[in-house]
């Protein structure tokens, strides 16, 4: 079997993680037992600290931890790096050792588990950030790479159904018959798979179970990304469904590219949709993405974006256009996202029974909050909430919808 840690960058990590200090007691054993791992006299380390007392146990165990692992002692290292995390389960450095002596052995699997539990009780950034690159090393060395998110959806209005109750007709005024919103609890989830042999390759998987099945949905998606000089081209095919039934998929391409004359990126794109009933759609679109503001705890940009809307069908064919805009604020305690859009839509033709063609104005406003220093094996939990709104000349159109979301997701 190939040995772990040959990277110069591994190297580094398990050098730092094998000099963490320990508690500072009043003890001349304790000290002689530190001053032989300095001195590399890994040996004279491990016979000192089995004479050292029952109240120093932990230092015991961590000694002998890092001793075992300078020693190539793999499997020694991993037990009494395990008594040290049950002496003391909130401890980073027994996490970190027993993380890295199961990665050394080859047992990556455990090992990432282990070193999701140090994100947990890291202390500072570079104790994360050491635990992440560790947990990124072992995802890099696997066939499939696995990220995702689960969390629970409440919604106030899964439907969208509007509040209006007339609209006005070719023969007159008509009530609506609609669905009233309603509150509902879903599970959203996402998972998306690359395998690193061919990183421009991508699976992903989406999708809310509902308690209603008529509200549940799932996309599923494919990609390849194909660099070029100035950005890059993505082509990609989804499908997705509704209710459990088919709805519709798609075929795309996507080209992005720097432009840092005026913006920071130019994205132009060319879509083919078949939905479900034998109706098609070609999308033609173009946005640009800007930085309005770049500082140390504030970031601010801004997307213009266009999109023409091709297709025989009298509720398809259209123009659109709209703008977002998004701030995400590196708090002292929490990580921050406000985001905002104005949206407007206007259809080509009218649709059978209603007098006029149909216009649109949206406008949706999100906040995204996560904890800074918090999580669960390495999960990051989530909050989210949303509020839309849409105007429609045609009233059955209109829509007022809260939207929640609780989860976990994988944040490297």
């Amino acid at each position: 079997m190939r040995p772990l840690f040959r990277s110069f960058r591994a190297s580094i990590v398990l050098i730092v993680s094998l000099s963490f200090a320990f508690p500072a007691f009043a003890s001349s054993e304790l000290d002689r037992a530190r001053q032989a791992l300095g001195s590399k006299d890994f040996a004279k380390a491990i016979e000192i600290a089995v004479e050292l007392p029952a109240n120093m146990a932990l230092d015991a165990a961590l000694i002998n931890a890092r001793a075992y692992l300078e020693l190539g002692k793999f499997a020694d290292a991993s037990i009494a790096a395990k008594s040290a995390v049950d002496l003391d389960p909130t401890s980073f450095d027994a996490r970190f050792l027993l993380a890295t002596a199961l990665e050394r052995s080859g047992s990556p699997n455990l090992a990432a588990i282990q070193f999701r539990r140090a994100i947990d009780l890291s202390r500072n950034d570079f104790e994360r950030q050491i635990s992440v690159d560790a947990i990124s090393r072992i995802g890099a060395s696997k066939a499939v790479q696995l990220r995702g998110s689960i969390g629970l959806s409440p919604s106030t209005n899964f439907n969208k159904a509007t509040s209006n109750e007339e609209v006005e007709l070719i023969f007159g005024t008509g009530s609506i018959v609609s669905d009233k919103p309603r509150g509902a609890l879903g599970l959203s989830y996402s998972v998306s798979a690359e395998n690193p042999s061919f990183p421009e390759y991508s699976l992903g998987i989406s999708g809310i179970l509902a308690e209603e099945t008529e509200d549940g949905r799932t996309t599923i998606a494919v990609s390849k990304r194909l660099p070029t000089g100035a950005g890059y081209v993505d082509l990609g095919l989804q499908g997705s469904w509704s209710g459990g039934e088919y709805y519709q998929n798609s075929v795309s391409l996507l080209s992005s590219n720097q432009v840092a004359e005026f913006a920071d990126s130019l994205t132009y794109g060319v879509e083919a949709i078949s939905f479900a009933g034998g109706v098609s759609e070609l999308d033609l679109s173009v946005a640009t993405r800007f930085t309005l503001l770049e500082a140390d705890a504030l970031t601010l940009t801004a997307v213009l974006r266009a999109k023409r809307h091709i297709s025989e069908s009298v509720k398809l064919a259209s123009v659109s256009g709209g703008l977002s805009l998004s701030g995400q604020f590196d708090l002292s305690v929490f990580d921050a996202q406000i985001s905002g859009s104005l949206n407007a839509r206007k259809w080509d033709g009218v649709e059978a029974l209603f007098v006029r063609a149909r216009h649109d104005q949206d406008a949706l406003i999100s906040v995204l909050v996560s904890p800074k220093n918090f999580s669960i094996y390495g999960l990051k939990p989530v909050l989210r909430g949303s509020s839309f709104r849409r105007n429609s000349n045609i009233a059955t159109y209109d829509i007022i919808s809260q939207d929640f979301y609780f989860g976990l997701q994988v944040t490297f």
